[in-house]
């Protein structure tokens, strides 16, 4: 089996998840891994702006990515303001989600090589509702790659 690279293509249009069948945020890494994905590629909305594209890797990424989407719905369950984020492939990139529970400011760093000459800082202001969609379509396409087995 060759190594496969699982492409995420991201947007923000409204999507439902209907649940990870009580799969956790491991079981999906390590199906994603069993079926020969050992790299995820990040695209489309909110990264296009910053990136043709980045390789993230399936041991660990698709962990945390699946946690913090778990801990965003978590956070919604409340009428608070709240934080969210995410550091992935040991800081290639990270960001940071403020929320008023109408507007999300998103500060992206990513760094290319992990040197940090490379950096790119990149602010933006999005509704919630995109940045909820945003994640439940990454969940969702995740969760299509282990349900296609």
């Amino acid at each position: 089996m060759y190594a496969q690279t699982a492409e995420l293509k991201t947007n923000l249009e409204p999507q439902v998840i209907q649940g990870f069948n009580g799969l956790s945020s491991r079981e999906v890494m390590n199906q994603l891994l069993s079926i020969g994905y050992q790299t995820i590629l990040l695209k489309g909305a909110l990264v296009d702006q910053f990136s043709d594209g980045i390789s993230l890797w399936v041991e660990e990424d698709a962990k945390f990515l699946i946690d913090d989407y778990f801990y965003l719905e978590k956070l919604l369950t409340s009428q608070k303001p709240y934080e969210h984020g995410s550091f992935l492939n040991d800081g290639l990139l990270s960001f940071t989600a403020t929320s008023d529970r109408t507007r999300v400011e998103i500060e992206f760093r990513y760094c290319p090589g992990l040197d940090i000459a490379n950096l790119v800082t990149h602010h933006l202001t999005i509704t919630e509702n995109e940045y909820v969609w945003w994640w439940r379509n990454i969940a969702h396409q995740i969760l299509n790659l282990v349900s296609s087995t």
